[in-house]
């Protein structure tokens, strides 16, 4: 494609070829609309002959080319490891960093062929045309491509249409803890990547979850990075996949175990609340005006706009003024409302506590053995203890979380094996103009 591209990009288009999550491939082009079709078809046919053309030579050149990229993940800051753990422990697919280097070796340039020609045989597409265009020229865009794939294409059953994983659902009032050694030797850095899974998203909850993150971003910086120096990498924010809410915290150290970390956080969320609860409506307020500010904010780009579309398109729920609603609903939010939610999702005796932590240790710093079952267990105080000593801090370390029973995970496959999930968003029937299966 490369001759392609440079003569594309003369001419102001651009195009892109991205995985997403595991089984689906996302074709993404930019330009002037009168050549666009020209460009799409030509990149459409070059991949549905790509068997046809790759020499051998190439193929091993991009294979090398993945592996390096794989065993260079391995040298990633502590934190993002930390985040792909926490990513695969949480979502029903996916597969860790170590599982595809170790399958490398075994893609051969006679099974990626073989691959190739089976890719199209059974395939669903959803296509957005957005842009200088009538519907009769995007409707005639994607019957071009349906064209082009119908040859080779299959009938798909109902249940093959759904591309999106599901998420791990954890239990009420359990803290899992997930500890790990950070795979490069010279990394010097432990990470504690926690997060508390509210559950399905809601507009409602959505609003909330969002204030509480406006209100605890600045103060847990301050508190762990500027005043205790735990790291330099120390953030929150509020997160969603597979339509579940979340609200993640991290803090990278050179300086402190995780444990003693996590006694730290623990200690947070109590003053927070005070926070919370002392807030004046003045100060409330321009918390609330900052989350209007980010939901009312006009796309910077047009790629930008495409994104947030393309995503209610991929969760099926064409909820297209999703933000000004939410915009809406967050100035109607009054201080207790805020309180209540804490209280019941993130407070240490909150009845729907969901919490899962990521403890990644240096290569130094040796992983806490048990001489109990994996299962339930109470280290939190004891080691956090320990490593308050180690650091000469006389902290209360025994504001870890005495409420919540602690589950030790000592094999990323087994959780996800034992554990339920969360039904898959309910889709929305609306009146699109979509592609269907190939007969």
């Amino acid at each position: 494609m490369t001759e392609y591209a440079y003569n594309a990009s003369l001419a102001g288009m651009n195009y892109d070829v991205a995985l997403q999550g595991i089984n689906t491939i996302q074709l993404g082009l930019v330009g002037y609309s009168d050549r666009l079709p020209v460009l799409l078809e030509r990149i459409i046919t070059m991949m549905r002959t790509l068997p046809d053309h790759l020499e051998r030579e190439t193929f091993e050149r991009v294979r090398q080319a993945t592996e390096r990229t794989y065993l260079n993940t391995r040298l990633d800051e502590a934190f993002r490891y930390g985040v792909n753990q926490s990513h695969f422990l949480t979502h029903e697919g996916g597969y860790l960093n170590d599982d595809r280097i170790a399958t490398i070796p075994h893609c051969t340039y006679e099974r990626f062929l073989d691959h190739c020609r089976r890719l199209y045989q059974q395939l669903y597409f959803e296509a957005f045309v957005y842009g200088n265009l009538y519907e009769a020229d995007a409707l005639a865009l994607i019957d071009g491509i349906q064209k082009q794939l119908q040859a080779d294409s299959l009938p798909l059953l109902p249940s093959q249409r759904q591309w999106g994983g599901r998420m791990i659902q954890l239990a009420d009032q359990v803290e899992y803890i997930f500890p790990c050694t950070h795979p490069n030797p010279d990394n010097r850095n432990c990470v504690v990547d926690g997060m508390f899974q509210i559950g399905r998203e809601t507009m409602a909850e959505r609003v909330r979850l969002a204030l509480v993150g406006q209100i605890a971003s600045e103060p847990f910086f301050d508190k762990l990075r500027t005043q205790e120096q735990l790291g330099y990498t120390v953030f929150s924010m509020p997160f969603r996949r597979a339509g579940v809410q979340m609200f993640r915290f991290i803090v990278q150290s050179n300086v402190a175990r995780p444990e003693f970390i996590q006694s730290r956080v623990e200690a947070f969320w109590k003053e927070l609340r005070a926070t919370i609860v002392s807030l004046s409506h003045e100060q409330f307020q321009k918390f609330v005006g900052a989350v209007v500010k980010e939901y009312t904010e006009k796309p910077q780009s047009q790629e930008e706009e495409v994104q947030a579309l393309v995503t209610e398109i991929w969760d099926q729920a064409y909820v297209f003024d999703r933000k000004a609603q939410l915009a809406r609903l967050v100035q109607t939010l009054q201080v207790q409302e805020i309180v209540e939610f804490f209280d019941t999702y993130i407070a240490a005796d909150a009845p729907k506590r969901k919490m899962l932590s990521v403890h990644v240790y240096s290569e130094s710093e040796q992983l806490p053995t048990l001489d109990r079952d994996e299962g339930v267990n109470s280290m939190a105080v004891a080691t956090a203890a320990i490593a308050s000593v180690a650091l000469n801090d006389s902290a209360d370390a025994s504001t870890a979380s005495a409420h919540a029973k602690q589950v030790i995970i000592r094999c990323p496959h087994k959780f996800k094996r034992e554990m339920p999930l969360f039904s898959l968003p309910a889709t929305k029937v609306v009146n699109l103009q979509t592609s269907t299966n190939f007969q």
